[in-house]
């Protein structure tokens, strides 16, 4: 983001940790399918009451109540006969967000309700002349266009002039470069686009952090931020990978190349280590290309020793992969973990798959060793993130209903009270997290009593 680009309501401002530096509500969201009847489709909050009420004519859409229901009839009194035409097909969820984009900038609606108006829709990044060389995102454009023009009727088309090929095809690539997933309690849940927002530009190292509520999405300062020094960034991607790793991943997803401070970083060398086979000290990769040994100094560019660690970091990729499709099970992720023997303690390759092995172990019900593990990467969490960070605060949460089931009340107690005043930070006291924990904190402690322990 350019200084000039800085808006006056940012300019010679100094941010604390925890402050907010903006609300907004998206330009244009949408419910996932697969969490379709599970959160409100007006404003992305888990039902108040029992269940939710469902629209009676199509019978896909929920609501809280009259309320949100008569909020989102602006919009669903066009989507909701397109809905129950295509019954019991729903198109995806691209589809239908880009449908619900296209139908806003038909009405000349180019800002949300909510948002301090830093920018407008035909301000967002748009990319469209990079899309059209980009094989992969060419193609899902052709399949997108294809299947939004069907959803939506050639009478629609013509009566709202929703549909013009350039004119999609730049709507699709702010689309694209601009999205947020909305979460609840770390599940995904839908999709959105913001519009004043998306004026943060990303960093691995991010010196902010956005989190969603409902719609609402509230971007946080993580550290002392003076606007007269430095610009707010946030991050687009997890910094927890491999330095090569996230710049292919945003060169692809984003089109720029990142020299941020932590890709410049040569210390950042050193959460890439593998094992010296001579000393067992930790290589890594120095500046011109070769992996030496900070131990004993010695080159290691022996053939089999660098196919050996291509082949660890490739089999933790597999591993990783197969286990988000189901398809793995835990012996094979601990057989990993416990008997390579070429990623240093702190590779952060390594510890990506005892992040993985920690959902498993915590989903699965084995409690003593997601605990023992999640003690250990506590630690591992401060080498990749900023020292205020979403994920200390959302890891030690995790840590604290586990040590509640083993009943070690005092030590939950303790991680409870780190989580609520790490989250207070960087999601603020109304975020689902910190309430829960909150209320968490207030049982276990009631509990604690009623079982006499100190």
């Amino acid at each position: 983001m350019a200084a000039s680009q800085m808006p006056s309501a940012l300019e010679d401002t100094t941010f604390e940790c925890g402050d907010l530096i903006i609300e907004a509500s998206p330009f244009a969201h949408i419910i996932s399918l697969k969490q379709n009847g599970k959160f409100c489709d007006f404003c992305a909050l888990p039902p108040k009451a029992n269940r939710l009420r469902c629209c009676s004519a199509c019978k896909y859409e929920h609501y809280c109540d009259q309320q949100c229901q008569k909020k989102a009839w602006k919009y669903h009194k066009f989507e909701c006969p397109l809905i129950r035409a295509r019954l019991p097909r729903i198109p995806a969820d691209s589809v239908r967000l880009l449908t619900k984009i296209l139908w806003n900038l038909s009405h000349e609606i180019y800002w949300p309700e909510h948002d301090p108006k830093w920018r407008s829709w035909h301000d967002l990044c748009h990319h469209s002349h990079a899309l059209k060389t980009d094989e992969v995102r060419s193609k899902q454009w052709a399949e997108l266009s294809f299947t939004v023009i069907q959803y939506v009727g050639p009478e629609n088309l013509k009566k709202h002039k929703l549909f013009s090929s350039p004119h999609a095809l730049i709507e699709f690539g702010r689309m694209v470069f601009n999205g947020y997933t909305l979460t609840y309690m770390c599940e995904e849940i839908g999709a959105a686009v913001y519009v004043s927002p998306s004026i943060f530009n990303h960093s691995c190292r991010p010196n902010a952090c956005h989190m969603t509520v409902g719609t609402r999405l509230y971007v946080r300062a993580l550290q002392q931020i003076d606007t007269s020094k430095e610009h707010i960034f946030v991050n687009y991607i997890d910094p927890m990978q491999r330095k090569e790793v996230r710049q292919a991943t945003l060169l692809n997803d984003y089109y720029f190349h990142c020299d941020c401070i932590k890709c410049s970083d040569t210390n950042e060398a050193l959460l890439e280590a593998t094992i010296c086979p001579f000393c067992q000290g930790e290589a890594v990769v120095d500046i011109e290309g070769n992996q030496v040994c900070q131990k004993c100094k010695k080159r290691l560019d022996s053939t089999e020793y660098l196919a050996l660690c291509k082949k660890t970091i490739t089999q933790r990729e597999m591993l990783c992969q197969q286990a988000l499709q189901k398809d793995l099970n835990i012996a094979e992720l601990e057989r990993f973990v416990t008997t390579q023997r070429v990623l240093s303690a702190n590779n952060v390759v390594l510890s990506a798959v005892k992040q993985t092995l920690y959902a498993f172990l915590c989903q699965f019900g084995e409690p003593l060793r997601a605990y023992d593990l999640g003690c250990e990467l506590a630690e591992l969490h401060k080498l990749y993130y900023p020292a205020v960070y979403p994920s200390h605060g959302e890891h030690m949460f995790k840590q604290a209903r586990l040590a509640w089931q083993l009943d070690k009340h005092t030590t939950a107690i303790s991680l409870y009270r780190q989580a609520i005043e790490s989250l207070k930070s960087t999601h603020g006291i109304e975020h689902p997290f910190s309430k829960t924990a909150q209320s968490d904190l207030t049982e276990c402690e009631l509990e604690r009593c009623m079982l006499g322990q100190m």
